[in-house]
């Protein structure tokens, strides 16, 4: 039977506004306690879960930002030397980001803590029915 237009629309807001508060969370204790931008540290674990690196148009799409937007994020990460920016010597349009050696460094600091805020913030009040069908629901959705 299909739902009321006001049930459909309060469960997402109630979804949205519970993401961006436990992101926001997450966002000001990675921060506070290791001195690093949730973004950044997003960034690098796309390149480290993609093997080191990633054309920048994939980046964009794996962090669901415009690629004016990923290069900006690229541009502060290799100012600070977590990556390098090279084109393809294949397709000199093509811009592939690569980890560093200190970025490498940066993501193994940050992902223990960041692991902790995920679990302080949002899966502490999960169990893991409810941890299963959020991811359920998550599948269901689309991804591109």
């Amino acid at each position: 039977m299909p739902r009321a237009e006001g049930e459909q629309l309060a469960a997402w807001e109630a979804t949205r506004l519970a993401v961006v508060r436990a992101e926001a969370e997450i966002e000001r204790l990675l921060a506070q306690q290791r001195n690093q931008e949730l973004v950044h540290y997003r960034v690098l674990a796309a390149l480290l879960g993609a093997g080191g690196q990633m054309r920048m148009h994939e980046l964009a799409e794996e962090m669901v930002v415009g690629r004016s937007t990923a290069t900006r994020i690229c541009d502060r990460l290799q100012r600070l030397g977590l990556v390098i920016r090279e084109r393809s010597k294949q397709d000199g349009r093509a811009v592939y980001v690569r980890l560093t050696r200190s970025g490498r460094e940066e993501y193994r600091r940050c992902q223990p803590a960041y692991e902790r805020f995920v679990n302080e913030v949002f899966a502490r009040y999960l169990d893991e029915t409810d941890l299963w069908s959020l991811s359920r629901v998550a599948e269901k959705l689309p991804h591109d």
